[in-house]
């Protein structure tokens, strides 16, 4: 059975119809702070890689960018979630 705020009843017939809604609607902001925590995540595995396949200071501070934003997105999260 469907959550109640996506089920609508038709008074004609009475069957249950579902209620279109929308993707923002569904998503808080501790969902943003998943998402963007994900692509910190992916970002830094392939930063990670880039610098030990190439040792340069690019790709160093291209790791040290990724860590930062994991570490802000995480505390962003954890803030969100209490």
């Amino acid at each position: 059975m469907l959550p109640h705020h996506l089920q609508s009843r038709s008074a004609s017939t009475g069957r249950i119809e579902l209620v279109p809604c929308t993707v923002r609607a569904m998503v808080t902001s501790q969902g943003y702070g998943l998402i963007a925590e994900l692509i910190a995540t992916a970002l830094l595995i392939a930063t990670l890689i880039g610098f030990f396949v190439q040792r340069s200071k690019p790709w160093l501070v291209g790791v040290t960018m990724a860590f930062m934003l994991l570490i802000v997105t995480a505390t962003l999260v954890i803030a969100s979630s209490t």
